[in-house]
């Protein structure tokens, strides 16, 4: 068999094993909505009353955040999940949830929407107690093809070097599972704060990271870095509590790996 197959076939299966295998991911469905201009109290209230009553918990539960920065400031960001992908077959539609939709909601939103389904990572995240919803840093990342692997094996690194030395900061790992090779988004990497403050500290987090990997290992971790990632993109989110839904509390138990 020629060398040309043998890639072919490679990354046949690799597709295939990862479809299979997505089967039993968490999915989140992440919806990017555009407010009409002037209406946000009209669409908060239609929101909060549709996501009270067809989304406010379990597997169709949803919660809404303000994108704050970026090409899509003053978008919202309406996410439902955790779930396996068979609860998409269940979801709200038809009937009752879709008429209301259309009659609360969709009269404050401008047309079209862009929607992204990722899948959420116990392994790689680090939700080490519970919290309530206030800021979020999103961080969108391009991977480089067939260096998956490689970049879960740095964000591994850097979850040991969180729950060893900054044992109370929480942040998730989700990718992208239907994304392409053109929108640079992956990854997505959040971390959840209180204060805008936050943003503003410097966390040392080189030398923790040589605290906990040994010297000289933060320099080959930033190589590696830019060895397999295209780039980045960050965006400050705030949790939108007057558009309803699930409770802004996060459960920490409920984001362990063993659950």
């Amino acid at each position: 068999m020629n060398k040309p197959m043998k890639a072919l076939l490679c990354a046949i299966c690799t597709l295939v094993l990862s479809y299979s295998l997505s089967g039993q991911d968490m999915i989140f469905e992440m919806v990017t909505l555009t407010p009409k201009p002037g209406m946000h109290k009209e669409l908060a209230k239609g929101m909060k009353e549709h996501n009270d009553t067809f989304h406010s918990d379990g597997a169709h539960g949803v919660r809404c955040y303000s994108i704050n920065s970026g090409p899509d400031a003053g978008k919202i960001m309406w996410v439902m999940g955790p779930a396996p992908w068979s609860e998409l077959d269940e979801r709200p539609g038809e009937g009752a949830h879709d008429d209301h939709w259309d009659m609360k909601v969709t009269p404050y939103l401008e047309t079209g929407a862009h929607v992204e389904y990722y899948t959420f990572s116990r392994s790689l995240s680090h939700f080490p107690k519970d919290f309530t919803l206030k800021n979020l840093l999103g961080r969108y990342v391009d991977v480089k093809p067939g260096q998956m692997y490689r970049y879960n094996e740095l964000i591994e690194k850097a979850r040991e070097v969180y729950e060893k030395e900054m044992p109370n900061e929480s942040f998730g790992v989700y990718h992208n599972q239907l994304g392409n090779s053109k929108d640079g988004r992956d990854v997505l990497i959040v971390w959840f704060f209180d204060n805008m403050g936050w943003m503003g500290e410097d966390i040392g987090f080189g030398e923790k990271y040589e605290k906990v990997h040994g010297p000289g290992s933060f320099m080959h971790f930033r190589n590696e870095i830019s060895d397999i990632v295209e780039g980045s993109d960050d965006v400050l989110l705030s949790y939108a509590g007057d558009m309803g839904g699930t409770s802004a509390k996060v459960v920490a138990a409920q984001r362990q790996p063993n659950n």
